[in-house]
């Protein structure tokens, strides 16, 4: 699309200077522009970018967003300016009981707060990939966080790159 065609040519140091019309951009129908602009502003740390990524996290239309979206727009956040309490309370929610969409919330979580290196969720982290009854997204995030704390600044910047671009955890 001509959308994605323009964001794609925009050059990294003029993000700041189009921030506003990148978090308008954040509502758009095609997931592949919403996925540019989220990396475009994950550059960006500001607390006004965060708390306008987190309002489109609690939209109606986040929900039916696929999981690699979602791990996007949570990372997005996480890289713009912290959220920790956030993050730590929506993955101990629903520990216990958890249906399909609130796992994927704890692996979304989970893998906000290790892009964040947030040791003091080591523990909670460790427990819930330790679990013997696992909810599979859960465990996964927290495996994934786990261990990008605990590498390289390259392998992190690597593992960020393909979470953004191939939407996928390495």
């Amino acid at each position: 699309s001509v959308r994605l065609e323009a964001l794609t040519s925009l050059p990294v140091k003029d993000v700041a200077r189009y921030q506003s019309s990148l978090i308008r951009i954040l509502g758009d129908k095609a997931k592949s522009v919403r996925s540019r602009v989220l990396h475009l502003l994950a550059r960006i740390r500001k607390t006004s970018v965060h708390d306008r990524i987190v309002a489109s996290m609690d939209s109606k239309e986040f929900g039916e967003y696929e999981l690699d979206e979602k791990r996007r727009f949570y990372a997005a956040a996480a890289l713009t300016g912290g959220g920790e309490e956030r993050w730590i309370e929506q993955f101990k929610a629903h520990a216990l009981l958890s249906t399909k969409g609130q796992d994927a919330v704890r692996h979304c979580a989970a893998v906000a707060l290790g892009i964040l290196l947030h040791r003091d969720s080591l523990g909670m982290l460790e427990k819930e990939a330790k679990r013997r009854l696992k909810y599979p997204l859960a465990a996964e995030g927290a495996v994934w966080a786990m261990q990008h704390m605990v590498c390289s600044r390259e392998e992190r910047t690597r593992q960020l790159y393909d979470l953004f671009y191939h939407g996928q955890l390495s």
